[in-house]
């Protein structure tokens, strides 16, 4: 199967850059709103459903909490809600608040989706000649996450099994918590320490060290990079010579409507949910091919 995922890591760095970087530095509800959707629809079709729901019980709060807090701290606008004290509670920063907080949490599944999608052997292989020591650090770091993640549930399992970890009261579940958390320290260090003599003792960062690689540039490479080029181009053009971002303050200025406008967002929309449609085609040709077994 041909997902997304197994594409050429240069086409998938190149390919996240773009995304995040249009999402964070256009101030635009309709492209806010499109990040947040293709963001989400990728992680559900590639995680499952329960992992879907996982995300929205921890990202649908963050969201009302951007909303409602961005007008208690900025109370520019010329339309008044109401009066909250003195301080006057105006419709501009209220809707302000929710397009950041909306392109705050499309970002941010954005990078879960690239690190679910572009894993530490893929980093290595883009930037490993470039700046060996650095990469290694990097992709240390993204690995290391999940596995602190694992080894933390496992940790604090193993001592509730053992009745070191007690649950009741304030400070014994927190001298429960120090424990864990030493173990925690004591056992990353050590697989740091593992880790580096492992990758020494294999030549890392030595330039007559030769290396192999599984990833090879093909037609299908191809086509992907010349689609997200082409996308990406129409979106940057259209970024560059017309006004596609909102003002806010004092009033909400919409940009004017203009085929360049429409050529932004189609382009935009078409780059964003690339991934999810590639996930689909593949799913359901894996599922024609079970029903023809």
């Amino acid at each position: 199967m041909r997902n997304f995922g197994s594409y050429h890591p240069l086409i998938l760095m190149l390919y996240f850059a773009s995304v995040i970087m249009t999402s964070m530095f256009t101030l635009n509800p309709v492209i806010s709103v499109t990040a947040l959707c293709g963001a989400a629809l990728f992680l559900s079709t590639v995680s499952g459903a329960r992992e879907a729901r996982k995300l929205i019980l921890i990202y649908v709060p963050m969201l009302i909490l951007f909303s409602v807090t961005n007008p208690f701290f900025s109370h520019n606008g010329a339309t008044t809600l109401f009066y909250l004290g003195n301080n006057s509670i105006t419709l501009e920063s209220l809707l302000y608040g929710a397009v950041s907080g909306v392109t705050v949490i499309s970002v941010m599944l954005w990078y879960k989706a690239y690190i679910e999608t572009v894993t530490s052997d893929k980093f290595l292989y883009v930037f490993g000649r470039l700046m060996p020591k650095a990469s290694l650090v990097i992709s240390t770091v993204f690995r290391f996450i999940p596995m602190f993640l694992r080894q933390s549930k496992r940790v604090a399992s193993s001592q509730k099994a053992m009745g070191l970890y007690a649950s009741g009261g304030r400070f014994p579940r927190a001298r429960g918590a120090m424990r864990v958390i030493s173990a925690l320290v004591t056992w990353s260090l050590e697989n740091a320490m593992d880790t580096a003599a492992s990758m020494k003792a294999r030549g890392y960062g030595q330039r007559c060290r030769s290396g192999y690689s599984i990833y090879s540039f093909g037609r299908h490479d191809a086509a992907l990079l010349l689609l997200c080029a082409v996308l990406a181009a129409a979106t940057l053009v259209c970024n560059a010579f017309f006004r596609v971002e909102y003002i806010f303050y004092p009033v909400i200025v919409a940009p004017e409507h203009g085929k360049l406008l429409y050529v932004f967002y189609i382009s935009y929309a078409a780059l964003v949910f690339l991934p999810c449609l590639i996930e689909l085609k593949e799913k359901a040709k894996w599922k024609y091919f079970e029903l023809k077994i």
